[in-house]
């Protein structure tokens, strides 16, 4: 690969020419392999909006990085620090995949919800919401649907812990 300036950002000891790769380390390959990656969008939405104010840079700089992600994964199994003035519980009678459809899509939410989840290997796609839905139940730990526009998300504690549903109160 090479910079701008035509250096290769391989060499050894060179500080890229290209300001976009310039990170001002002597070794760009493990500044670059180090470089955070940013939350993703419905993420971030969820956690600003749905997360408690105190927890919320936490819960975001946790996100970005797939070590640490993984506490914010586990924390979805009975912990996560959701504001509760927003979450409606969802009695286990309405526990079904049709009614947790048409619960959702009463909210006019679009076809497609971004997954967040402990142990799914469809964590942070976007879904389907039907197919998001099943993975709710075919999944025993925590998981978090983030359906847009608003967003409204559904809330999975492991197993067969509670299931709620975060969305904005109405004026």
């Amino acid at each position: 690969m090479v910079g701008l300036g035509g250096e290769s950002v391989y060499s050894r000891g060179i500080i890229t020419a290209d300001p976009l790769l310039n990170t001002g380390c002597r070794r760009t390959l493990l500044c670059l392999e180090n470089a955070m990656p940013d939350v993703a969008p419905w993420e971030r939405k969820f956690v600003e909006r749905y997360v408690e104010q105190s927890k919320v840079d936490r819960y975001l700089m946790k996100l970005k990085g797939r070590k640490h992600r993984r506490e914010i994964l586990d924390r979805l199994n009975h912990s996560l620090d959701y504001r509760s003035e927003l979450a409606t519980s969802i009695p286990s009678s309405e526990r079904s995949p049709q009614r947790l459809l048409n619960l959702l899509r009463a909210e006019r939410i679009d076809d497609t919800c971004h997954v967040l989840a402990d142990g799914n290997e469809n964590d942070g796609r976007e879904l389907r919401i039907e197919r998001a839905v099943e993975e709710i139940f075919g999944n025993a730990f925590g998981m978090v649907l983030i359906c847009p526009p608003i967003p409204i998300a559904l809330y999975k504690e492991e197993d067969i812990g509670d299931m709620l549903i975060l969305k904005p109160k109405r004026a």
